[in-house]
């Protein structure tokens, strides 16, 4: 097989105060895939790749030492053609509370995926696998030295 793509992205930093900065960024991406002639591979291609990709990052630091981030995306679906199953597009959330300790601690409560209980991003050809990001929450301790 043989595929030609092309694509781009705009990616901006705004700093709308010392405390808060937004980060947008949108992401394109076509693909143009093609069995090889004579091939004996019945693979239907189907551009697997989301097309389009939209996010915005927002960065606000609180209290001393405390910071809230968020992001928001948006991911355009995958057609059903040549998948099993089609995967459809998706908002999504996540945020993040950290609190710093000194330059190389962090303890942080992280929330993904918050918009819905299960977000189908990828499934293969056969519909047999696929991968799906679960709403969670857990916490992580980073310790740098």
């Amino acid at each position: 097989a043989h595929a030609v793509d092309y694509g781009g992205e705009i990616a901006m930093n705004w700093t709308l105060a010392a405390w808060w900065r937004i980060s947008p960024a949108y992401s394109l991406l076509r693909l143009k895939e093609q069995p090889d002639r004579g091939s004996p591979d019945a693979l239907a291609f189907s551009g697997d790749s989301p097309k389009h990709i939209y996010q915005t990052r927002s960065l606000i630091n609180l209290a001393r030492r405390w910071s809230f981030d968020q992001t928001v995306s948006w991911t355009s679906g995958l057609a059903a053609a040549g998948l099993a199953v089609a995967v459809p597009s998706h908002w999504r959330l996540d945020v993040q509370l950290a609190r710093r300790f000194g330059e190389g601690a962090e303890v942080s409560v992280m929330g993904q995926n918050l918009l819905a209980p299960r977000t189908m991003e990828f499934t293969d050809g056969d519909g047999i696998v696929s991968k799906e990001v679960r709403r969670s929450v857990y916490g992580r301790i980073t310790w740098r030295f």
